[in-house]
């Protein structure tokens, strides 16, 4: 029988993924790492390069996923070695407070070791660049050819025992709450003193989105706030289906509203007041209602496509509902009204 071939690594902005122990291996990170190491030391030494001549700081975060904290010592075990400087969050991290923690600590790149809302088999590895977005194209296609000649020249590490590499660690919670209260306005909220159905889904978004609304001082009725790097045995996927006990909270008139995020708490769902699973569509325009009218914010309107943070649009969601006093489908008909059927 024929030996299976290596690992394909192939990279976009979303990152690489693999299925845990088939696919995404200690082996398979350590190279995705090694790929990484050489493009970050080819690039700080590049005149015209943004990371030109900076600190060689790299920020590791990983999910909470099956053995996601060894997994990323791994990387910060071959970064190491190629004399970049790691700094590990601590605990499951959302993928908005990996990206503000690169921006902050003024790192020149970053890792998550995650999957978002795939299934809990499955594992990822996401490089980031200096301001916290996903790679770029070109920088994808660099890692990937990297990845095929390291495996051409049968590369490998002599590695320490699993788990056991020794790095700096910190903390992203303080400068992630500090920044989201910056931008939510969060004595409107204080004042509602709303009732609100959260789902966790027990993934990353456990004691950010809950905490945070908690300090605002909205009631909360909380779902999937355990450890379980399982998911529950499916995938953390912010989806109607997968929200149907948040529904049903908030639908039988215990919450006024309803919020969740999927497992990395990159994207958000919520749920309006007869309990209705409101679309991708509809969130990002009363999110833009929200900031035009109570913000002032005015000009051409852009979308995002790399850089998530599923937290933040909860609370702007929750934000709007406590300054307007309605429900969100109640906005969006009078939205209808105007601009017609927002699907």
């Amino acid at each position: 029988m024929d030996s299976p071939g290596p690992t394909r690594i192939k990279f976009d902005a979303a990152g690489w993924r693999g299925m845990i122990a088939r696919d995404f291996t200690f082996a398979s990170v350590r190279l995705a790492s090694q790929a990484v190491a050489e493009h970050l030391k080819r690039e700080l030494a590049e005149p015209k390069s943004p990371i030109h001549g900076r600190l060689p700081k790299v920020v590791i975060a990983h999910d909470c996923r099956f053995l996601g904290p060894q997994f990323a010592l791994a990387a910060a075990e071959i970064l190491a070695a190629n004399g970049l400087t790691c700094l590990l969050c601590e605990g499951g991290t959302p993928v908005g407070a990996l990206a503000l923690a690169i921006g902050r600590r003024q790192a020149i790149g970053g890792i998550n070791i995650g999957a978002g809302h795939d299934p809990p088999e499955y594992s990822g590895f996401t490089f980031c660049g200096p301001d916290g977005a996903g790679a770029t194209p070109e920088a994808a296609r660099r890692l990937e050819s990297a990845v095929v000649r390291l495996q051409k020249e049968n590369w490998s590490f002599p590695a320490v025992v699993i788990g056991t590499f020794q790095v700096r660690t910190m903390d992203p919670r303080p400068g992630y709450f500090q920044e989201l209260e910056r931008r939510v306005n969060f004595d409107a909220l204080k004042k509602a003193r709303l009732k609100i159905a959260v789902d966790l889904m027990h993934g990353c978004g456990r004691g950010y989105l809950d905490e945070l609304l908690g300090k605002a001082g909205a009631r909360l009725t909380i779902f999937h706030n355990e450890s379980d790097a399982f998911f529950g045995g499916q995938a953390p996927e912010a989806s109607a289906e997968r929200l149907k006990e948040m529904r049903q909270a908030v639908g039988s008139g215990r919450a006024q509203l309803g919020l969740a995020v999927d497992g990395g708490a990159a994207h958000a769902a919520v749920v309006d007041q007869d309990g209705a699973w409101l679309t991708p569509g509809q969130i990002q325009a009363l999110t833009v209602y929200q900031l035009a009218k109570h913000r002032g914010w005015t000009g051409p309107v852009a979308r995002a496509v790399a850089e998530k943070d599923g937290i933040l649009a909860c609370l702007l969601m929750a934000e709007l509902v406590a300054t307007e006093g309605k429900s969100p489908g109640k906005i969006l008909q009078q939205l209808a009204g105007r601009t017609g059927r927002i699907p």
